[in-house]
């Protein structure tokens, strides 16, 4: 408690860069603060944009099991429904150990895919387990050469949530893409995350109130379709289009029969709500949007 106390020193919006904001939730010591200014959530945890420790331990079959089996519906759908199989460039950032550029160049190998990753550990990962390596590179995107208005589409999978100051690098990616190229973007939905939270520390055993319920030493930025749309304008985008897709099938690590089927049935059920609400009322637990430049 001591260490997460020292580094929980932040107490700045990294939205809008307001200094007065409320305790909305404390997880693990670390305060989650709603900014007064524009609403945003963020972390009392500092952490730098190129933080490059994730999977120094090693990478386990649990971590296998979820980035690679647990997220392959959603990587699949992602795919064949956003992009056309004739071919394009795509490129991945904070990718990870690769599973979503292995299933780039396993249903759309006619495509041109880089992945960009920060951790080492990952990048060997990638290279030495997957055979990518000609596809994923070490190092940041905005050192990497690429030529602007030569890019069809950017993903950030699970990468924004993580970097105090996002608007750099959406800057620059917007720069690199095409006229009609965007940026795809998930994140965890604030206010699915934090009712879920709440719930999880109500009901928890005595002693188990302040587990891990989220992230805040990592999620540094807690994102509602509000905030990620005032991230999008402010970084030169046009007003996001949200969808609701499969999920990640798995719950805080499990992927026990009752947790995939559970996840299943709420992604159901969200969806229709969606879909019938007229794309209004958004209750999913998380946030998928399409970012394309102003």
């Amino acid at each position: 408690m001591t260490a997460i106390a020292e580094r929980a020193t932040n107490t700045t919006c990294h939205l809008c860069g307001g200094t007065e904001g409320k305790v909305v939730f404390v997880d693990q010591g670390v305060p989650l603060r709603r900014c007064a200014s524009c609403r945003h959530v963020y972390s009392g945890w500092s952490q730098p944009d190129d933080y490059d420790g994730y999977w120094d331990q090693g990478v386990t079959a649990a971590d296998v099991d979820f980035w690679d089996v647990a997220h392959r519906a959603v990587f699949e759908e992602f795919t064949d429904t956003y992009l056309p199989a004739d071919g394009g460039r795509l490129v991945d950032i904070g990718c990870g150990l690769g599973y979503f550029v292995q299933t780039m160049r396993q249903r759309r190998p006619t495509w041109q895919v880089d992945g960009y990753e920060l951790a080492p550990g990952a990048v060997r990962w990638a290279h030495d387990e997957l055979g990518l390596v000609d596809d994923v590179h070490l190092g940041r995107v905005e050192e990497a050469g690429i030529e602007p208005g030569t890019v069809d589409v950017v993903t950030l999978w699970d990468v924004i949530e993580h970097l105090p100051t996002p608007q750099p690098l959406l800057e620059h990616l917007r720069t690199l893409l095409r006229p009609d190229g965007y940026v795809f973007v998930q994140t965890p939905s604030w206010p699915f995350q934090i009712a879920r939270a709440r719930t999880a520390a109500t009901l928890a055993r005595k002693g188990r109130e302040d587990r891990n319920h989220l992230y805040a030493k990592d999620h540094v930025n807690q994102f509602s379709r509000r905030s990620l749309t005032r991230l999008a304008l402010d970084c030169g985008f046009r007003e996001p289009t949200f969808e609701v897709l499969k999920p990640v099938l798995a719950v805080d690590g499990s992927r026990s029969t009752a947790a995939v089927q559970a996840k299943l049935g709420l992604y159901r059920a969200t969806r229709t709500l969606w879909k019938a609400s007229g794309h209004r009322l958004m209750a999913n637990p998380t946030l998928f949007a399409q970012l394309r430049p102003a």
